[in-house]
């Protein structure tokens, strides 16, 4: 036993001096005396501009399912902020704060997706109506093809899984450092160390590829939306994050960064890569105003004194969670945020609010399995003869051709279980379930009379938008 225990391993970690050095960095201060300062004001910049632009979407609530999730989206870079300041403050509990940077990144990431399947589908019945239209191509199988329904729950479940993983990885980050068996300076597998780094890299790998290939398939549908712009405040943030973590593997692999007189080793480790962090969220928090901006949500003087004009046909039309008859979640009329949108700040805040999102989506997704299952089970009948001069070939259907999604015009005009003149099982997808809205197909008239347009083309597309944002 005590041969074992001489031959286990050992982490050996530099001396940790934050505060003495043998001679000033510049003037008077040390180097971690100038970190503080440079990054604590980065830090407050960055909390000014991110908390504004969270406390006008609170203020301005017109369209709570949307706004909610791009507050959190927001919430990513104040958090990464404060937690790299506090790093730098507190070296010495580096390894336990540093493990929940990626857990506020993640939540943002998941925030993002569920942004983006609200974009293009608001309700559960749209939702099972649109990506049933979708053939998605394979990623290794070029030949072939997912349905979009399938696609959407192997997407969903790419990226859900990220936060649960991170999560993991932080709270087993802190508890292998309290026994001493994480050794941030070591990548021995005997040490904790190089695991969660390595799981924590292969989720966000998952998450992110999903959801690049959730934005290249759908992008041609919520043009107006501009996701590339909010997709791209993403992608550049954490790809120059993970960028900067390789390159001080090597500047230190290579002694081209070590300790000096005005330097210590905490400096280099911990204080340098943090103190980059800080101030590159300056720039970016000003690419998030831009990119995640109030202004579509903002009511002007006319939408807001309509509420009496519109209250009656309001009412008639309403249907759950603010949506209307067809289970779209139109903006209101009024600003849902209550006085200082201190409505949605406690929305924001409270955790069970993305629990229920989840519990929903997860919901949806299996009733998809039940109806399909359902489906399978009840075969269509034989064509008749009238049928067979219009049915369609295999290699007629669009998608067969293109990997992208199928154009507006072709989702109403050529084959799709979207068009009635045609039958196709994945139609009885968004007729099998009683909800309390009737569900629609897409292009098709109501019972009101009135046509469904947000998934028209381009142009009435954008008008609509116009006219409601």
């Amino acid at each position: 036993m005590a041969s074992l225990m001489a031959r286990a391993p050992t982490c050996i970690t530099a001396t940790v001096h934050m505060t003495e050095y043998d001679k000033p960095f510049i003037g008077e201060l040390s180097f971690w005396h100038f970190n503080l300062i440079l990054s604590g004001a980065s830090t407050a910049i960055v909390w000014v501009l991110m908390f504004s632009l969270m406390a006008e979407h609170a203020c301005h609530l017109s369209n709570p399912a949307e706004q909610l999730k791009i507050m959190r989206i927001i919430n990513m870079l104040p958090s990464y902020s404060m937690v790299s300041f506090a790093c730098i403050l507190w070296p010495e509990a580096y390894v336990y704060l540093s493990g929940w940077v990626e857990v506020f990144q993640a939540i943002a990431l998941y925030a993002f997706l569920m942004l983006l399947i609200d974009f293009l589908a608001p309700s559960d019945e749209e939702r099972i109506s649109f990506f049933a239209s979708l053939r998605v191509r394979k990623t290794f199988k070029k030949d072939k093809y997912r349905e979009g329904l399938s696609w959407l729950k192997l997407s969903y479940y790419s990226v859900l899984q990220y936060p649960f993983v991170v999560l993991i990885c932080a709270i087993a980050q802190c508890v292998l450092q309290s026994f001493g068996a994480y050794c941030l300076d070591s990548d021995s597998p005997l040490f904790g160390h190089i695991w969660t780094e390595v799981f924590a890299n292969l989720s966000v790998s998952f998450a992110i590829n999903a959801i690049i290939r959730f934005y290249q398939n759908t992008k041609d549908y919520i043009k107006e939306q501009k996701p590339l712009l909010k997709l791209l405040s993403f992608k550049l943030m954490v790809g120059l994050i993970f960028l900067e973590q390789i390159a001080f593997m090597v500047l230190e692999a290579t002694k081209v960064l070590s300790p000096t007189a005005s330097i210590s080793y905490a400096d280099i480790k911990i204080g340098l890569p943090n103190l980059i962090i800080c101030v590159q969220m300056v720039p970016f928090a000003f690419f998030i105003r831009y990119a995640f901006s109030a202004k579509p949500y903002k009511l002007n003087s006319k939408m807001l004194n309509e509420d009496s004009e519109m209250g009656d046909l309001d009412k008639l039309l309403s249907g759950p969670l603010g949506g209307n008859r067809l289970g779209r979640k139109f903006q209101q009329r009024s600003y849902q945020g209550g006085p200082g949108g201190i409505s949605a700040w406690l929305a924001y805040l409270n955790p069970f609010e993305m629990i229920q999102d989840g519990i929903g989506m997860y919901k949806l997704l299996q009733e998809v399995r039940i109806r399909k299952q359902t489906v399978e089970a009840c075969p269509d009948p034989e064509p008749t003869a009238g049928d067979v001069n219009i049915a369609p070939q295999d290699d007629e259907h669009p998608a067969a051709h293109d990997s992208q999604p199928m154009t507006q015009s072709e989702q109403t005009t050529a084959y799709s279980p979207l068009n009635t003149q045609y039958e196709h099982p994945m139609e009885n997808l968004a007729a099998g379930h009683n909800y309390s809205y009737p569900a629609t197909q897409y292009g098709q008239s109501t019972e009101y009379g009135q046509p469904n347009t947000r998934y028209d083309d381009y142009t009435s597309n954008t008008e609509y938008r116009r006219t409601n944002y």
